[in-house]
C-alpha cells in the first residue's frame, strides 16, 4: 500500500528504505510475516521526520506571504507630532520585514488623513481620534493604540504655585484652542468647554506655539505635540487635576480594501508602534488606556480622528 501510495513498485521502495536504515546505521522496520512494524528506533526517526516536514511547510509558507507583498507601494498616513516621532522607524520597521514594498509616508492632520483613506489615496493610516465625526463611515475601522490625556501647555511659569490646572483655573485663563482639541473637550468635557474663555481657534500646531511662546493665553494637548519645548524648558506642561480628557491613537483602514498583504503590513505597523512605546520614544502618559498591539487585533468603529 504504502509503495502504491509513492507511485513506485515495492521492491524499489524496499532499497529505499534500506538506503536510510544503512544511513542511520540501524534497522528502522521489523519484518514480520504479514508485514512491517517500526522498531524503537524508527519510532523516534519518524518523529524526526514529521517535525522537518513541519518546518519545510512553514518555510514555504512564509515564502509564499512574503511573495504576496512583493514591488508593493504602501501608502502610510501618519497625524502630525507621530510622523516626527515615529514616521522613520516604522519605514525601517516594514523595509526589514519587506524589503521590497515601497512606502510612501504622508503627514498630515487626522481630519485630511480620513478624506485621503476614503478617497482611496491611503493604505492605512494613523489618526487621532476624537475631532470628526466618523460614526457614520461604516466602513472605516480602527485599531486603538494607546491613549493620552489633554495637558495645559503654556510658556514657563516659574512662580506659579500649583504645579496643576483645575477646571475653574481654565475658565479664567485665556484658551488658545486647536481645533481637534475643542471637539474633544465638546464630546467628553461640553460643561467645561461652554466656560472656556477662547482667546482664539486654530488648526495649526505652529500657530498654538507661536500665541503660547508670546504668552497670549495656554493651549490643551498631549505632551508629546510640544515634546521637544518642553524638553529645551521653553514651555510647561501641567495635568488637569478634576478633569480628564482622551485622545487616542488609532490605525484606521478600510474593511473591504484589507488585502493579505496590507493586514501583514498592519500588524508590523501595530508592533512597530508597541516597540516605540516600550522604548519611550512615544510616551504614554496613561498606560491603563494602552492597547496591547500584540494580540488578537480586533478593530472597532472608529469614532472620529484629530
Amino acid at each position: 500500500m504504502a509503495a502504491n501510495d509513492l507511485g513506485i513498485v515495492r521492491p524499489a521502495l524496499s532499497r529505499h528504505i534500506k538506503k536510510i536504515e544503512d544511513y542511520a546505521g540501524t534497522e528502522l522496520f521489523s519484518r514480520l510475516p504479514r508485514g512491517v512494524r517500526l522498531t524503537g528506533a524508527g519510532e523516534v526517526f519518524l518523529g524526526h521526520c514529521r517535525r522537518i516536514l513541519q518546518e519545510v511547510a512553514s518555510a514555504e509558507a512564509t515564502l509564499r506571504n512574503n511573495a504576496a507583498v512583493e514591488c508593493r507601494n504602501v501608502a502610510l498616513g501618519i497625524t502630525g507630532p507621530i510622523a516626527a516621532l515615529a514616521g522613520e522607524a516604522l519605514i525601517d520597521k516594514i523595509g526589514k520585514e519587506f524589503p521590497d514594498v515601497v512606502v510612501k509616508l504622508v503627514a498630515a492632520s487626522s481630519q485630511t488623513l480620513i478624506t485621503q483613506l476614503l478617497d482611496g489615496f491611503l493604505d492605512i493610516a494613523l489618526v487621532v481620534t476624537g475631532s470628526i465625526k466618523a460614526f457614520h463611515l461604516p466602513k472605516v475601522k480602527l485599531i486603538p493604540l494607546f491613549a493620552d490625556p489633554l495637558f495645559v501647555v503654556s510658556a514657563p511659569q516659574p512662580g506659579r504655585a500649583k504645579a496643576f490646572y483645575t477646571k475653574g483655573d481654565l475658565t479664567s485663563a485665556p484658551i488658545i484652542l486647536n481645533l481637534s482639541a475643542g471637539d474633544l473637550l465638546r464630546q467628553q468635557a461640553p460643561d467645561l468647554y461652554k466656560n472656556l474663555s477662547i482667546a482664539c481657534d486654530t488648526d495649526s500646531d505652529e500657530i498654538t506655539r507661536s500665541l503660547v511662546l508670546h504668552r497670549k493665553g495656554v493651549t490643551l494637548c498631549p505632551k508629546r505635540v510640544f515634546q521637544r519645548d518642553l524638553d529645551q524648558g521653553l514651555m510647561a506642561a501641567f495635568p488637569i487635576s478634576d478633569i480628564q480628557v482622551y485622545v487616542t491613537l488609532g490605525l484606521a483602514y478600510l474593511e473591504d480594501r484589507l488585502s493579505d498583504e496590507l493586514r501583514k503590513i498592519v500588524r508590523i505597523v501595530k508592533i512597530g508602534i508597541d516597540d516605540l512605546l516600550a522604548r519611550g520614544i512615544i510616551a504614554s502618559e496613561n498606560p491603563h488606556c494602552r492597547t496591547s498591539t500584540r494580540g488578537s487585533g480586533n478593530s472597532s468603529a472608529i469614532s472620529g480622528a484629530h
